[in-house]
């Protein structure tokens, strides 16, 4: 496997993680979940810097993805 396809894999695995653990803490449905993630574009945040999730616990992902979806709607108004 190229190292390209192998980054892209786990950037795939990633973004089903974050989808999985963030719809469990907060019960949202995949409805629910799209449409914030339309408004804060995580998953699209997600795979352009999946390097700051690398190697982290559950926990510490959750919290950055918080901190994220956060920042974005007091951005938003």
């Amino acid at each position: 496997m190229m190292k390209s396809e192998k980054r892209l894999n786990n950037t795939i695995y990633l973004m089903h993680i974050i989808t999985q653990i963030y719809r469990e803490k907060h019960e949202l449905n995949v409805d629910e979940f799209l449409k914030l993630d339309k408004k804060t574009h995580l998953l699209s945040f997600v795979r352009k810097c999946p390097d700051i999730f690398d190697g982290l616990p559950r926990e510490e992902i959750l919290n950055r993805v918080e901190e994220y979806i956060d920042g974005r709607q007091k951005i938003q108004g």
